[in-house]
């Protein structure tokens, strides 16, 4: 177990706890105020390589944030690589291939990364987009979770200025990185894939998305190719401009006993939780928990 504490007004450390219930300093640094404790949480910059952790540390002591890695000792604890020449910088979109663990990277460009716990592993795969120094032209939404897939393959979100906000499928090498191009034309990054998670099954991640705008924000199929990204079911088919109107709106997925579970609105009874086994005719309302109302309860 690791954690950060404040040991004075002004100093923090970070700590190991052992299996034997003591407790390990690995180092002392100064927090950047309004940053908390300087030590990112998972999701926005910590990650787990077979038993090492990934993190980023903001010390006022330094010129930017800096990238670390530790397994709980002093001697496994060091500076892992300088991986963005902006001050502060985020990674996300963690996923393992071949015993290395992949993450996005967002500072002065947009890039997916691959460490193998060492400084000489850890390098720069794929460049999305990279600043110019004037108006970020590299400025990119991207969703906190990766998806492995089958034949050693992973699915990401990126938005970008040349591809909007799209699928990625990666095999982990440069030429293996590309989009999965599924949106009509360049629109706002925000306009097609959405933030809201997604689940693997039966070799296809489902999702949900914005992609057809006479359908509406629904949940999809993707196996990884153009092609192979279908429309899962069409849910909400009422008409009107309101917020129960077109859009299902499907979020917060999980799989359990071979099936995806999920938040979805017909805009006849509401959010309710949905049900799906993959297929269109497998795809239904699980149970109505508020029966008559709809999304807010209105």
């Amino acid at each position: 177990l690791l954690f950060s504490v404040l040991d004075s007004d002004t100093m923090a450390a970070y700590y190991a706890i052992n299996p034997d219930k003591t407790t390990t300093k690995l180092f002392n640094y100064l927090p950047v105020f309004g940053h908390g404790t300087g030590i990112s949480t998972l999701n926005y910059g910590q990650a787990n390589l077979e038993g090492k952790l990934l993190f980023i540390l903001d010390d006022r002591r330094n010129t930017k944030t800096q990238l670390w890695i530790t397994d709980g000792t002093l001697s496994g604890t060091f500076f892992l690589k300088d991986v963005s020449q902006f001050s502060q910088f985020g990674i996300t979109n963690f996923f393992m291939l071949n015993s290395k663990l992949y993450f996005l990277i967002d500072g002065e460009e947009t890039a997916l990364w691959e460490t193998d716990g060492t400084t000489p592993g850890t390098k720069r795969v794929f460049s999305f987009c990279t600043y110019n120094g004037g108006i970020d032209p590299c400025y990119s939404q991207y969703s906190f979770n990766a998806y492995n897939m089958p034949n050693n393959k992973a699915i990401f979100f990126v938005g970008t200025p040349g591809e909007d906000m799209e699928p990625w499928i990666s095999d982990g090498t440069p030429l293996g990185t590309l989009p999965i191009t599924i949106l009509p034309g360049i629109l706002p990054f925000n306009k097609g894939m959405a933030l809201q998670g997604g689940e693997v099954l039966n070799g296809k991640l489902i999702f949900g998305a914005d992609i057809n705008n006479a359908v509406g924000y629904e949940p999809y199929l993707c196996d990884g190719t153009v092609t192979g990204t279908t429309l899962l079911k069409n849910i909400n088919q009422t008409t009107g401009n309101g917020y129960h109107n077109k859009h299902s709106r499907p979020s917060e997925f999980f799989q359990f006993n071979g099936k995806v579970f999920f938040n979805g609105n017909d805009g006849i009874k509401g959010e309710e939780i949905w049900v799906t086994d993959g297929t269109s005719a497998g795809t239904t309302i699980l149970i109505e928990t508020q029966p008559g109302k709809t999304e807010r309860g209105d």
